[in-house]
């Protein structure tokens, strides 16, 4: 598949001439660039995608082991904002661990 369009894009570019220089130097050119492309292809690695950017916000909060509020909040210009509110771990009670912290 590579190969094909390396051929493609040197032949492309042998047909591009100018008044001044010979298309044998774009012919050079375009060899070099399609190869050094052919390169970058073949040992460029792309970073692997997270696992969680296809999660939803919800689905990451839950995941890390949270509880979480949501709330749905809408402007004077009718947008409306969802936040969320982190509220714990889920293994945890309702009760302040430390009360004597409470304002």
């Amino acid at each position: 598949m590579r190969l094909s369009i390396l051929i493609v894009c040197v032949l492309l570019l042998t047909t591009v001439t100018a008044e001044n220089d010979s298309s044998f130097q774009y012919l050079y050119k375009g060899i070099w660039y399609c190869f050094t492309a052919l390169l970058h292809d073949i040992f460029h690695k792309t970073p692997d995608t997270p696992l969680d950017a296809y999660k939803s916000i919800a689905e990451i909060i839950m995941t890390a082991g949270y509880r979480f509020e949501t709330h749905k909040i809408v402007t004077e210009d009718r947008y409306i904002n969802t936040a969320w509110r982190i509220i714990g771990k889920l293994d945890s009670t309702n009760e302040d661990p430390h009360p004597e912290r409470k304002p």
